[in-house]
């Protein structure tokens, strides 16, 4: 019996669904009883009935759901039961009005109202009605049976209708509590689903969000989101949510546009919506999932990964200080050379003067630079940089700008700390070298020695060529290449002081063009009867007065059918093979095929020759078509500074 009340008696909370949805069922339900007066006296007049009596008895039942809607309007629920025991009254009447040969068919008219009473979703309205359709029952047949079934009814009729009452009323209370439980109730089950699903993302790590394809934010979400970037207003975009720098913003709301209009495919678009960004000194990564199948919205999920990031860091800053120390032990002075040299660079990146072309130069010697040393931190943000330069035409904001300071300093600081290097002057005396000067000064006091001491100040040129030809083979191995064979010719070339610093570089440009473009991938070389790896040959000499930087490789030789199509579309003069080798140095100009983080901008070679003339020397190029190429830094060598060869 306990089950069955809790079957019949609802939930004590009156959801804010279920008030506004009985509200409005009570309202057209007492329209629907005030319409009964003139139907019901239309049907006295047609029964032969007093119309009179139709009417005064219609307007009485009328009294109790009219008071009930004003006297309860904050109880909906009571309202509905007080309605139950009017449509059974006005069923009555119907039946007692309606007294001839079609008085009996009247019965059903209770039978349809015990059915419709179910849209109150109350079985307990179904149980008030069923209770005053009995007792009208009974009363009347003991009172005026007649007036009940138009005949003089058995006590087994009475008992066979009120059977069917209790029939209909145990189907329509099922009836009522389903509606409630399966639609009034529905808000309430969303309500536990919603309170157990935020429970759920409330003890996730990650920022959980839905997002519809135009971009608003959906009302679930974990707690972390708001941990993290704020409670979101109502209609917020996912874009003005979690982004705060407007070239972001922008991007993701024309790849929301691109999802809501379909004009590309679903996987496209996503793999295009920026992925990473920082807010409040953390580093956050961005995951889209699809929603349905087609995806009709996204789910966004955000992860913080600020303890990666810096694990990575730390990581990445380890590798460089160990690639450091081991440059620096090998050369110490060429290595402390590039530290004040990127260092310069990074001034000028950050503190453009001259044209944009200037920055572009800058940024991708750099880049070059920076990772032939092993910086990755810094060649990795020099090429997203480049990248911007390159799509804006603008020079770098103010945050960029910090960025690469910070990023330059944090290495550089790290390293000199580690390594001693405090950016000034050191002098290393080879110990072979002290023994010459010594034995100098002791027999002979002439310049002889002075050339010895010189020699202290001076720095050889091999390890600079060296490290190119490491650089190269790491650039080999990325592009697939096999191992190239490196030849060094140094010439027991040293340079003394700091007069061609601006120079190396630079130089790394021409390595890395010949390794992308030059060498050839393996079966191209064995269609050509080549072994499949490649030679670069790396060389410094001294002739005439004058300093070759060399390099050169055995691959294809240079494209310059390609070297004129471009000079062409870019205006140049393109008739001698000297306009061509002009072109070739030209800014813009490049015989890629596709842009890469490697080459095919058509800068490096630009850069190469700019500061080379700024030398006073200049570029010299020799090419033969499948044989190789050779390019050759030629450099003037004044008296004071002139290369010194090695001391034996």
């Amino acid at each position: 019996m306990k089950r069955i009340m809790e079957y019949l008696r609802l939930p004590a909370e009156v959801t804010p669904f279920e008030d506004r949805y009985l509200r409005s069922v009570n309202k057209v339900a007492l329209g629907f009883f005030w319409l009964h007066p003139p139907v019901f006296a239309l049907v006295a007049l047609l029964a032969g009935t007093s119309v009179t009596l139709a009417v005064a008895l219609s307007l009485g039942a009328m009294i109790g759901p009219t008071l009930a809607y004003v006297a309860f309007a904050a109880s909906p629920r009571v309202i509905g039961k007080v309605y139950g025991v009017t449509a059974m009254l006005m069923g009555g009447v119907l039946v007692y009005i309606g007294q001839g040969p079609m008085q009996i068919e009247m019965h059903f008219y209770f039978f349809v109202l015990i059915a419709l009473l179910a849209v109150f979703g109350n079985p307990m309205v179904v149980l008030a009605a069923a209770a005053t359709v009995a007792a009208h029952h009974a009363t009347m047949w003991l009172l005026l049976p007649r007036g009940v079934f138009n005949y003089q009814a058995t006590g087994w009729t009475v008992v066979v209708h009120g059977l069917f009452v209790v029939i209909e009323a145990v189907a329509a209370c099922f009836v009522a509590r389903s509606f409630f439980d399966n639609v009034i109730g529905l808000e309430r089950i969303v309500e536990h689903r919603t309170r157990d699903m935020t429970r759920l993302l409330d003890n996730v790590a990650q920022g959980v969000i839905s997002v519809d394809f135009d971009g608003v934010l959906g009302t679930e979400r974990s707690r972390a989101l708001a941990t993290w970037f704020g409670e979101p207003p109502a209609g917020a975009r996912v874009w003005d949510y979690l982004f705060e720098r407007a070239d972001a913003r922008t991007w993701m709301q024309f790849g929301f546009e691109s999802l809501r209009e379909r004009v590309m495919p679903f996987e496209v678009v996503v793999d295009q919506l920026p992925r990473r960004l920082a807010r409040g000194g953390r580093e956050f990564r961005v995951d889209y999932l699809g929603i349905s199948d087609p995806a009709d919205a996204l789910l966004v999920v955000v992860s913080d990964i600020t303890d990666e990031v810096a694990r990575q860091r730390a990581e990445d800053a380890q590798r460089e200080l160990f690639a450091a120390a081991d440059r620096a032990f090998r050369d110490r002075t060429g290595f402390s050379s590039f530290l004040s040299e990127t260092s310069e660079l990074v001034r000028r990146c950050t503190h453009p003067t001259g044209e944009l072309v200037e920055l572009k130069r800058d940024l991708h010697t750099l880049k070059g630079n920076t990772a032939l040393f092993g910086v990755t931190s810094v060649s990795s943000l020099c090429h997203a940089l480049e990248e911007h330069v390159g799509e804006t035409g603008r020079a770098l904001d103010p945050v960029q700008c910090q960025e690469l300071v910070s990023t330059w300093q944090r290495f550089s600081q790290r390293v000199e700390h580690v390594l001693g290097l405090d950016g000034g002057r050191s002098l290393v005396v080879d110990w072979d070298d002290y023994c010459s000067v010594v034995s100098a000064i002791a027999i002979d006091p002439e310049p002889g020695w002075m050339r010895s001491l010189r020699a202290w100040g001076s720095a050889p040129t091999r390890p600079r060529l060296e490290q190119y030809g490491e650089y190269a083979r790491m650039l080999a191995t990325r592009l697939g290449k096999p191992e190239l064979a490196i030849e060094i010719d140094d010439g027991d070339v040293r340079l003394f002081g700091d007069e061609l610093a601006d120079v190396w570089p630079t130089f790394v440009h021409a390595v890395r063009n010949m390794v992308d473009h030059g060498i050839e991938l393996p079966d191209v070389r064995a269609a050509a009867g080549k072994g499949a790896a490649g030679t670069i040959t790396l060389a410094t000499h001294v002739r005439g007065g004058e300093l070759r930087l060399e390099i050169a490789d055995d691959g294809a030789g240079i494209d310059w059918q390609r070297v004129r199509d471009k000079a062409i579309e870019l205006g140049l003069p393109a008739d001698s093979h000297g306009d061509l080798e002009e072109a070739l140095f030209a800014a813009g100009v490049t015989t890629a095929t596709k842009l890469s983080d490697i080459s095919g901008r058509g800068i490096g070679m630009d850069a190469l020759r700019t500061m080379c003339r700024e030398h006073g020397g200049h570029v010299e190029v020799s090419s033969e078509p499948g044989l190789g190429t050779r390019i050759s830094c030629v450099l003037p060598i004044s008296a004071s500074n002139a290369p010194l060869r090695a001391v034996g």
